[in-house]
């Protein structure tokens, strides 16, 4: 079979300049003059002056049809021709893979100013696209690992809002993850949601190796925080958890270490695989949550929080180490500030919307939700976290509700407020479709705000 044809490629030189040969990493071959040579390549690599051949630079990590597109760019920034504005060629690639190959090759190669140019033009093409969009015009096999890149995207004054806006919106969540530990970009939705494997973030070894062996205090805060964040970012991460790391973690949850980290600790700890490590999260793990909510209030029920979302099958040992309890003495003690309260009531509806509890723990979060429902100085936030408690716990005529607190659930209905109005009447719904007789301790419920409840239908 014949040798397949060799990638050449001339660029027009000035009338003294020597001529560079460029070997892209899929031996294609470019002649350049020496100053675009050295405006593409001030950093890595080194040209070669061979006896017998022209001067050559080897470049490795870049191919041709890729290194040739770079060569435009910094041929028309050393004068020598005046081909179409490069912004618009760059707009003209509509395959996002190209435009990654661009960015990860001008990283690659130093050039600060391309890399500024297409980090500015990618943003601009993928801050209206859905993921669903982002599938049809992404091949994953085409696109690179990851892209390093310097933080500039978020460093642009001018574009600050916007990017924060495309970066954390949750309905217009983009592939590209920016981390704040790294100057990397990272493709997640490949990496999770199309399965590719061995797309693993290259610094969690690193950032594992730092929490296990390090005793010093600021490497340890750097390395649990950045480990929390990439963990937040890519689920599939949690599997490089292993029992050594979580109990290096527990040790610094049980030491004197300030607060700040053990709060980077339990962040960590509440991403890790339940199910990878099942008998460590249930005899440590959780306990060692639980017990902490004594000096980390907002941390702790963030964690068990999210770590009750993750995994519903830990509910169970959640609630046997006595977690209801303590957010009960949360909310019933002086520290029951609004923000408490805003974590109490999350968790707490987490815990009774996914799990069914026993009649004794079922009491417990009706004596949690109707405390915060009776005290005055609560946000009409923090009540409607409340009613949909109730809402939970009434569901099926499991709880009895007092007088007292249904009367302020009709009282909700007219409070103004669409969220706690809102909240309030899903409880009453349920006290007419189950059955008041059971549910409320006495009768009295006003008819007219429950008539408009779907279904209502008026005695007699």
């Amino acid at each position: 079979m014949a040798d397949a044809q060799p990638m050449e490629c001339v660029y027009p030189t000035g009338m003294v300049e020597r001529t560079i040969v460029l070997h892209s990493a899929d031996n294609g071959k470019l002649m350049v003059g020496e100053a675009v040579a050295l405006r593409l390549d001030m950093r890595r690599n080194k040209i070669i002056n061979n006896p017998d051949n022209q001067p050559t630079i080897s470049i490795s990590g870049t191919k041709f049809a890729t290194l040739a597109t770079v060569i435009d760019y910094c041929t028309h920034l050393a004068g020598l021709s005046t081909p179409e504005n490069f912004r618009s060629q760059c707009n003209k690639q509509t395959h996002f893979a190209n435009l990654f190959n661009l960015v990860q090759a001008a990283h690659h190669l130093g050039n600060k100013s391309l890399m500024d140019l297409t980090c500015h033009i990618l943003k601009y093409k993928i801050k209206c696209k859905t993921i669903e969009t982002e599938k049809e015009l992404i091949n994953p096999d085409a696109c690179v690992q990851r892209v390093r890149v310097a933080k500039r995207l978020k460093r642009d004054s001018g574009e600050g809002k916007c990017i924060e806006s495309l970066l954390k919106n949750p309905r217009r969540q983009s592939f590209i993850m920016v981390s704040d530990c790294e100057d990397v970009l990272y493709h997640r939705f490949v990496a999770s949601e199309l399965g590719c494997v061995n797309r693993k973030n290259p610094y969690i070894d690193g950032y594992i190796q730092n929490i296990i062996m390090s005793s010093k205090l600021k490497e340890l805060e750097d390395a649990t925080a950045h480990l929390g964040r990439v963990m937040a970012g890519d689920r599939s991460s949690a599997e490089s958890l292993g029992p050594n790391v979580i109990q290096r973690l527990l040790d610094i949850l049980r030491s004197d270490s300030d607060l700040f980290l053990k709060g980077r600790a339990m962040d960590v700890l509440s991403q890790a695989s339940f199910d990878k490590c099942r008998k460590l999260m249930e005899d440590e793990v959780i306990p060692a949550l639980v017990n902490s909510l004594s000096e980390s209030v907002d941390e702790a029920l963030m964690a068990l929080n999210r770590l009750a979302c993750a995994f519903p099958n830990c509910i169970e040992f959640i609630i046997e180490n006595n977690a209801l309890e303590a957010v009960g003495t949360i909310v019933d003690s002086d520290r029951g500030v609004d923000e408490y309260i805003t974590y109490s009531a999350k968790f707490l509806a987490v815990i009774c919307r996914n799990y069914n509890l026993p009649v004794e723990k079922e009491r417990e979060a009706l004596k949690i939700s109707e405390a915060i429902l009776l005290n005055p100085n609560h946000s009409f936030r923090n009540k409607a976290r409340a009613c949909y408690i109730l809402s939970y716990l009434s569901h099926k005529n499991r709880v009895q509700i007092k007088q007292e607190i249904s009367d302020m659930l009709i009282d909700f209905i007219y409070c103004g407020d669409t969220l706690l109005a809102g909240s309030a009447l899903g409880v009453l719904e349920n006290i007419v479709r189950w059955g008041t007789s059971c549910q409320v301790e006495s009768s009295g419920l006003v008819m007219p705000p429950i008539s408009f409840i779907p279904g209502f239908k008026r005695p007699g």
